[in-house]
């Protein structure tokens, strides 16, 4: 750790963006993944009644849009 706080100290506290180019060189991403919440049990099928109703369904999400449109899919809120 005091190696790191010597280049830190070194290179203005980094305190601007380019100050943290010495540390910021040659990196190497090892791992990618990504999760996904699994649909309640129930949501498909009250989906469907609620359709069957004439309610028209919304889904607000804070979602990525890809991600958004699939999870609605897989609901039933959406068709392909």
């Amino acid at each position: 750790m005091d190696e790191f706080m010597e280049m830190k100290a070194a290179n203005n506290n980094f305190e601007k963006e380019s100050d943290m180019d010495i540390i910021e060189n040659e990196l190497v991403a090892i791992g990618i993944f990504g999760i996904q919440d699994p649909l309640r049990e129930t949501i498909i099928d009250s989906v469907e009644k609620v359709k069957a109703a004439g309610i028209k369904v919304l889904m607000c999400t804070g979602d990525n849009l890809d991600t958004a449109t699939a999870i609605s899919k897989n609901a039933g809120i959406v068709t392909q």
